[in-house]
């Protein structure tokens, strides 16, 4: 009998120990995505792709191939959240980041998933001083 309250004393330390790294580690480890900064595209790279690119002066370029659909400067409103300040409009456009995805919510209410292609800045077939 003493053998068996001492392996269930062990299993019940055990379980706390457990149970305590378990809530330490859900409360202190956010779910933060990391850096936006790169290039995304939401359809196919190579005929319409949409591209959205970040880069590291807080600036932004939306655009398709041969096409700038806006440009502006974002900042993050919260964990994950960021903001699009087109410098031609005056609404603002909230972005989801989480991985390698940003969820865009357009004009038409549509969400577009952008896939990160790069993490490097990329502007492709576009002029940045247009």
């Amino acid at each position: 009998m003493n053998k068996n309250r001492v392996v269930s004393f062990i299993l019940l330390c055990a379980l706390i120990i457990s149970l305590a790294t378990n809530i330490y580690t859900a409360t202190t480890h956010k779910n933060y995505s990391g850096n936006i900064v790169g290039t995304y595209c939401y359809g196919e790279e190579k005929d319409n792709g949409e591209y959205l690119t970040f880069l590291d002066d807080k600036t932004y370029i939306h655009y398709k191939q041969f096409s700038v659909l806006d440009e502006g400067n974002y900042f993050e409103d919260y964990e994950n959240i960021y903001i699009l300040k087109a410098n031609e409009q005056s609404n603002e456009t909230k972005i989801i980041f989480i991985g390698d995805m940003i969820y865009y919510n357009n004009a038409d209410n549509d969400i577009k998933v952008y896939k990160k292609i790069s993490n490097t800045p990329m502007l492709i077939n576009i002029n940045n001083n247009q």
